[in-house]
């Protein structure tokens, strides 16, 4: 890790003070964290932005985690939502790891309609990305016009 990413509530405070009006955490972190049963630390990132005075997001390939939050009645403004949920395993994003899409990426395509259930379900703005995957589901116009 960088040395300036190794104290992430110190780059919270750096943003906000720099006059950032949100700050999200990112969704690969975010799922990460989920998957090694760590997601109070995100709980603390959030505290942290809150603290900081910025309105307060969390990003997420993975429905579950919204509904978690949800249920806990953590301080969210927004949520960041990918239709594709590619983190039922370990991984890392090929733009924090600087390689390119794995073989064993799935895009699901029930994975869209479950993103949406969840934004149907919550209040909180939701600013939804990866319509087409990543760009790796529009090779043609029909998968397009499908998504």
């Amino acid at each position: 890790m960088n040395a300036e990413m190794s104290d992430v509530f110190q780059n919270i405070r750096i943003l906000a003070a720099a006059g950032a009006a949100a700050i999200y955490h990112h969704g690969t972190q975010t799922d990460r964290f989920w998957l090694e049963d760590r997601i109070e630390d995100v709980h603390d990132y959030l505290k942290c932005m809150r603290d900081a005075g910025v309105q307060v997001g969390l990003g997420t390939h993975t429905p579950e985690v919204i509904e978690y939050v949800e249920e806990k009645g953590w301080d969210v403004d927004f949520y960041m939502t990918c239709f594709y949920n590619i983190n039922r395993k370990r991984r890392q994003s090929a733009l924090v790891s600087g390689s390119t899409a794995s073989p064993t990426e799935e895009f699901l395509p029930e994975d869209p309609r479950r993103m949406c259930r969840v934004i149907q379900q919550t209040e909180k703005m939701c600013l939804a990305f990866k319509i087409l995957g990543a760009f790796r589901l529009c090779s043609s116009q029909k998968e397009v016009e499908a998504a």
